[in-house]
């Protein structure tokens, strides 16, 4: 892990990085359940012992073989998918999806991009 000058953690590049406050975290949660479930994605709503918002969940009920993608409040998303793979063809595909959502010229809206690469 990178420190920059003011002692803050630093993220890719050096930049600084500011953790969001914890009822920020979970406000900006909240709110990207709810797009997500605009989207119509399915989305489940976890709650730590206390009740309160710990992390989403959101499927694609039309595609449930695509897997869940779960993020916290405290910054984690993980996107977790089982099954059967299809060799070559399904890692082009891991590949694509990785470095669209990690390439810092992604389309924030749409990271995504078809297996030909980014355009």
């Amino acid at each position: 892990m990178q420190v920059s000058q003011t002692g803050q953690a630093a993220g890719a590049g050096g930049r600084p990085t500011r953790a969001a406050a914890p009822d920020e975290a979970r406000e900006l949660l909240h709110v990207v359940g709810r797009e997500l479930e605009e989207r119509e994605l399915a989305v489940a709503d976890g709650h730590d012992h206390d009740g309160r918002l710990s992390h989403v969940e959101a499927t694609n009920p039309d595609a449930p073989e695509r897997g869940t993608v779960s993020i916290g409040w405290d910054g984690y998303l993980i996107w977790e998918r089982w099954g059967p793979t299809e060799g070559a063809a399904e890692a082009d595909a891991i590949v694509n999806i990785v470095t669209s959502a990690l390439a810092i010229d992604a389309d924030p809206v749409s990271p995504v991009r078809d297996s030909a690469g980014p355009k």
